[in-house]
């Protein structure tokens, strides 16, 4: 049985190792990173995949508000690259939240790519080709990432301590949604 002070000794430790890269800020249970350079949308994607992440996927309304405080004009992983008026995130996910600006997004001449507009509220279509900074989304140092975080526990606990220490982190234990995920 673990006492709560060596709870707290051991989650301090295992918080000390989940951290993010210098430089990143953190928000929840990912990292951001902004760009020091423009690009296109299509090089600061292989750019953010070099570097183990992706470009920013916007998952809920908190995050969408933490973005708008950290940067304006920079690329998001939203396009409609493969049919127009079918916006995706990278990762597959289909578009739900919304920020577009008003009358955007308005596919003004092949405009496929989506980046955070310079009032850092709302989103605007444009040219893939156009230069903008972007930001880089990724798990901390020492989680797993494929699509979403997951951490890897080398301890035992109970369930409830398990998911206590996982709240602790802003996380859940893991819900195994498809084969993909079980592998």
């Amino acid at each position: 049985l673990i006492s709560p002070q060596e709870i707290t000794v051991l989650v301090g430790v295992i918080d000390e190792k989940n951290t993010c890269p210098i430089g990143w800020s953190k928000f929840n249970h990912n990292c951001y990173y902004l760009s020091e350079i423009s690009d296109s949308w299509n090089a600061a994607r292989m750019d953010c995949r070099a570097r183990g992440g992706d470009l920013v996927v916007i998952d809920s309304p908190e995050e969408q508000n933490f973005l708008s405080t950290i940067t304006t004009d920079v690329w998001i992983g939203l396009n409609d690259k493969e049919q127009e008026g079918t916006w995706k995130w990278v990762d597959g996910t289909p578009l739900t939240l919304m920020y577009w600006a008003t009358t955007q997004p308005d596919d003004g001449g092949e405009e496929d790519c989506a980046y955070i507009n310079e009032w850092g509220r709302f989103w605007n279509d444009y040219f893939c080709s156009y230069s903008h900074q972007w930001i880089y989304k990724t798990c901390p140092v020492g989680w797993s990432f494929n699509h979403s975080c997951y951490l890897i526990s080398k301890s035992s606990a109970s369930w409830d301590a398990a998911r206590m220490d996982c709240r602790d982190r802003g996380a859940d234990l893991v819900v195994i949604n498809s084969p993909e995920e079980q592998v």
